[in-house]
């Protein structure tokens, strides 16, 4: 990704590492899971109509660098 973090995806990201592991199911955020699935977030199908996100470590390195 090569422009700046919005500050939505920046809220994202940090509800993400939070979550950990077992991720988070964000489905008022389309918009901006859309430019993050380029490798800051990565996305696990649990049902047909639902998906939960987990943080990568390029989007970890990346909200400490927007936050620095």
């Amino acid at each position: 990704m090569d422009s700046a973090l919005t500050d939505e995806e920046i809220i994202l990201l940090k509800e993400l590492k939070g979550a950990g592991e077992r991720g988070r199911i964000l489905p008022q955020a389309q918009s901006a899971l859309t430019r993050l699935r380029a490798g800051y977030v990565k996305r696990r199908a649990i049902k047909a109509n639902a998906d939960r996100y987990v943080i990568t470590d390029l989007g970890a390195a990346a909200l400490s660098n927007a936050i620095a």
